[in-house]
């Protein structure tokens, strides 16, 4: 099979600032290492080492949302999403349930919609998206439909949602006038499901879904009553809708994962990474975990059927779309032992083992060009969710849910500060 349009860098290519196309400026330029190859619509990006920024960058803190005690409109249970615009932050708190509005400065605007049944009601928002006019659209699990919301906070229409509508993932305009929402389709036997997307309009879904692409790879896993459960730090598919019509999708066994458009190319992403160990004392607290887990539900008696751990973690636990066109990769570090935990967490229960566990995951996030290039990494600040929808990037501006030392849930607005910047 040939190869065309073939690329091969072989050698140091250094990022000036001068005639860098991200912007980087001369103090943060690095030396990126890679091959890049285009064999028809699929084009294979090989990180080989080095990075675009030659360094580490930073979150700067510029706001922040959420208090222990105070007024209810800053104070969080269990948020599901956060989006922002140029002037507004939007948060999904869906324990009140609200939909809360903000400015930049973190200061309370307004609530979209309220508890109920009729129009721009809501029983349990799911996700929010708002587009540059200030019109916001919430998804409605329970309700099954999208409520759109004018930029004072008015109820403008109701989007009918498919019967497959699903899952708290993020979802994303294609115009001005549809939406990208995630949905899930059973088989006939109801013991397995297919995740996928599909566009929404006023009138309600239209077009064929849009399904994850099916990798292969070797799954591990373990009986449960009923179906069956993955051993922790085996490998899953991992995926994510991202912005125009965008895919990703990848297997954790190894650092590669894919973009797939929606004109039908797809963009490989492929990454050197030495694979980090689980320590023996980890794994087998997280196996007494997972036992735990099974005993709360229906299965009083379960035991562990001998499927193994893996010695190693897998490369990468998410993908996280960025507005701005960029992936970043969340994966796991080193181990870190806690002090003051449950040490046997089927002795103690599932629940009392979560509130307290022995062992945590150092957090590391790696960020890629939209090109597929690899950027550099971006050190978090403790506490973030590393999980679209309750993490928003757009090029800069970074809005995140934080959870405190003392457990308050809290919203902040970061901007993304590159090596060698103040």
């Amino acid at each position: 099979m040939k190869l065309r349009d073939l690329m091969i860098f072989g050698v140091l290519i250094t990022v000036l600032a001068c005639s860098n196309q991200d912007g980087v400026p001369d103090s943060t330029a690095g030396t990126w290492v890679g091959t890049i190859t285009t064999e028809g619509n699929v084009t294979t990006v090989v990180n080989e080492f080095g990075s675009v920024w030659g360094g580490t960058a930073k979150l700067l803190e510029e706001a922040s949302i959420g208090v222990a005690a105070g007024a209810d409109e800053y104070m969080f249970g269990q948020i599901n999403s956060v989006y922002a615009t140029d002037d507004r932050i939007y948060v999904v708190d869906v324990q009140v349930p609200a939909v809360r509005v903000y400015d930049h400065d973190g200061n309370f605007i307004r609530n979209l919609g309220r508890s109920g049944q009729g129009p721009g009601e809501y029983q349990y928002p799911a996700v929010v998206a708002a587009d540059s006019t200030g019109r916001a659209f919430v998804l409605t699990s329970h309700n099954g439909r999208i409520n759109v919301y004018s930029p004072t906070g008015e109820p403008l229409d109701s989007w009918p949602m498919p019967s497959s509508r699903c899952c708290a993932w993020p979802m994303y305009l294609l115009t001005g006038e549809s939406l990208w929402a995630p949905v899930q389709e059973w088989n006939e036997g109801h013991t397995e499901r297919r995740y996928g997307l599909q566009v929404v309009g006023p009138s309600g879904p239209y077009g064929e879904v849009t399904f994850i692409p099916e990798l292969e790879y070797e799954e591990t896993t373990y009986e449960v009553r009923p179906g069956f459960a993955w051993p922790p730090f085996s490998a899953r598919l991992i995926w994510n809708p991202a912005p125009d019509g965008r895919m990703l999708v990848g297997v954790s066994n190894r650092y590669r994962f894919e973009v797939h458009a929606a004109d039908g190319s797809t963009l490989v992403v492929e990454k050197h990474w030495d694979p980090v160990p689980v320590p023996p004392e980890h794994k087998e607290w997280e196996r007494r975990y997972a036992v735990a887990f099974q005993r709360r539900g229906n299965a009083p008696e379960f035991t562990w059927d001998g499927a193994e751990i893996p010695d190693h973690k897998t490369a990468y636990t998410r993908l996280i779309p960025t507005l701005s066109g960029e992936t970043w990769v969340a994966r796991w570090g080193a181990s870190v032992r806690l002090p003051d935990c449950v040490e046997d967490p089927v002795d103690a229960g599932q629940q009392t083992a979560w509130e307290n566990p022995c062992w945590s995951n150092e957090q590391i996030v790696d960020a890629f060009d939209a090109d597929g290039r690899y950027l550099g990494e971006v050190e978090m600040p403790p506490g973030v969710r590393l999980s679209a929808p309750r993490l928003f990037i757009d090029d800069r501006l970074v809005v995140a849910e934080i959870e405190g030392e003392a457990g308050t849930i809290m919203v902040k607005r970061y901007r993304l500060v590159l090596p060698g910047e103040e």
